[in-house]
Order: structure tokens, then C-alpha cells, then sequence
């Protein structure tokens, strides 16, 4: 009961600051400055554009200094779909159309490599 009345939406009206690349000259991640939502407990939440259609998934900001000083990033909606693709060998769209049993069934069959690159990545991390 505590979070469901200790929780409220933070509603910002503002536009982007500056566009990036992860690796070619589509736009991946986007800052929208310095803003309310530039805290912590952010992230997940969504980044709207004036038609109300989702444009990116807030990621990261700065919390240090004041409020206007701070960056908020979100990774595009656009790189999310091409990664999930690329990755997955199939859209988002499609997977959409699928019951729940039959994602977490195809997406287990990729646990075991999975799991074997995360162990990896760790094991060298040191």
C-alpha cells in the first residue's frame, strides 16, 4: 500500500538536447537535459513525442549538481526495435503477435548461450 501512495508520474515538457550513435549514423540514444525527470528512479519510463507515440525508453541521466545542469538519455525506440532484431533473428512486431508460452519457450532456447557469454564477460572482467 506504502508504494502504491507514495508513487506519483513525472509529467516534463521539453525537447531534445542532442542525438548519438552507437555505431552508425542512425540516432540511438537521446539527451532531453536537464529536467525534473533527471533523478533517479527514472528509468524505464518513456519519452513521448507530441503525437504521443513512444520515441525512447529513459535509460541514464547525470545526478550530480543542479537540476538544469543534469542530462537525461533514453535509447530510441527505433534502435531498440533494430537491435532486438538483429539480435533475435525476429521483430518485435511478430513476437507481439505470439502467446507469452510460446516467447518464453523460443527465448529458452538461447539460455544456455546466454548464460555461457555472461559467464565469459565476467570471467574476464577482472
Amino acid at each position: 500500500q506504502e508504494i502504491l501512495s507514495s508513487l506519483y508520474p513525472t509529467i516534463v515538457y521539453g525537447s531534445i538536447k542532442d542525438r548519438y550513435t552507437f555505431t552508425t549514423d542512425t540516432v540511438d540514444l537521446i539527451s532531453l537535459g536537464g529536467t525534473a525527470a533527471a533523478q533517479e528512479g527514472s528509468s524505464g519510463g518513456g519519452a513521448i513525442n507530441d503525437a504521443g507515440e513512444l520515441v525512447g525508453t529513459i535509460t541514464t541521466s547525470t545526478t550530480e549538481g543542479a537540476t538544469q545542469n543534469r542530462d537525461l538519455r533514453a535509447i530510441t525506440a527505433s534502435y531498440i526495435r533494430r537491435d532486438y532484431a538483429q539480435e533475435m533473428g525476429t521483430s518485435i512486431d511478430s513476437v507481439l503477435t505470439q502467446t507469452p508460452s510460446t516467447v518464453a519457450d523460443a527465448f529458452a532456447t538461447r539460455m544456455q548461450a546466454l548464460t555461457a557469454t555472461l559467464v565469459q564477460a565476467l570471467s574476464t572482467a577482472h
